[in-house]
């Protein structure tokens, strides 16, 4: 259980810091489930510093920072290597568990803002597959688009990662785009804190839908977005699910939300809101 909440915080922290895209490729848990070999392809093109209109983002600190979360995170059995896009495949740090320094490290990393060369992928996922199995195995990569400058399609690195032949199962987790999908679906504003929080707790909630909300989701989301208590994530949330009934398609709400019995439609409360998008979610992760 540990171990799960474990990857959940750092898929949280993907989905705050408005990462486009994750995957996680790890093999089955070392006899002992101690220790972990994390590859890391970290984006740090230009994309990641301006955007299409040359206007400066911090997109590069956003995604800087997670893995420095992610490295704190590391027990001392645990080794990371990190693949900047802009070296084309060549390792560029290797921090363990055990290195006092590990987030400091991270930090003082420098991108050079270039490419997103996809050999780089490939590069650290071929090492990846070199190391000691008696190891959990896991690829991260970190990216804001597309790879070779849309060259390289999603599809075809969802194909790329196919290592089920080695005995690591790939799983692509995308959900920050599913999500937004359907949070732009019902009109939720994109400008408030419950959006946010939305897009962070719904991860959180598909991974143990029998938590309760008040003791441990809505902690958990305070705890992921760094403010907050409890009860402000519930009564930001509840305010952005009403901002959102107030200016909604009917059509729209009603294929996540149907009228009672006497065919009149309410607005949800928390829990039927987010139960009705795990849903959802659940369903187009299976597909």
């Amino acid at each position: 259980m540990k171990r799960k909440k474990w990857m959940v915080r750092l898929l949280s922290l993907l989905l705050v810091f408005g990462t486009a895209f994750a995957w996680y490729v790890k093999a089955e848990a070392a006899p002992d489930a101690g220790s972990r070999i994390i590859h890391v392809v970290y984006d740090d093109s230009g994309s990641m510093v301006k955007d299409g209109d040359g206007t400066f983002i911090e997109r590069w600190s956003q995604a800087k920072y997670a893995m420095e979360v992610f490295s704190a995170m590391m027990s001392k059995q645990d080794i990371m290597n990190i693949y900047p896009m802009s070296k084309e495949g060549e390792l560029g740090l290797t921090v363990r568990g055990s290195d006092v320094g590990r987030v400091k490290a991270v930090h003082d990393m420098n991108g050079r803002y270039r490419n997103t060369p996809f050999v780089t992928v490939t590069s650290a996922a071929e090492d990846l597959l070199k190391q000691d199995a008696s190891y959990e195995r896991w690829l991260v990569i970190i990216t804001d688009g597309a790879f070779d400058d849309g060259a390289t399609p999603t599809e075809t690195v969802q194909q790329a990662l196919d290592f089920e032949e080695n005995m690591i199962p790939t799983v692509r987790t995308d959900l920050r785009s599913q999500i937004l999908n359907h949070l732009h679906r019902l009109g939720i504003p994109n400008n408030l804190d419950g959006y946010q929080m939305l897009t962070v707790g719904l991860p959180l909630y598909m991974q143990d839908p029998g938590q309760t909300l008040s003791k441990e989701l809505y902690p958990a989301i305070a705890c992921a977005m760094g403010r907050g208590s409890s009860q402000t994530v519930e009564r930001s949330v509840r305010q952005a699910i009403h901002a959102g009934w107030k200016h909604r398609d009917d059509r729209v709400w009603r294929e996540y939300f149907m009228p009672d019995a006497g065919g009149t439609a309410t607005c949800p409360n928390n829990k039927k809101f987010l139960t009705a998008l795990l849903t959802r979610l659940q369903q187009e992760t299976e597909e």
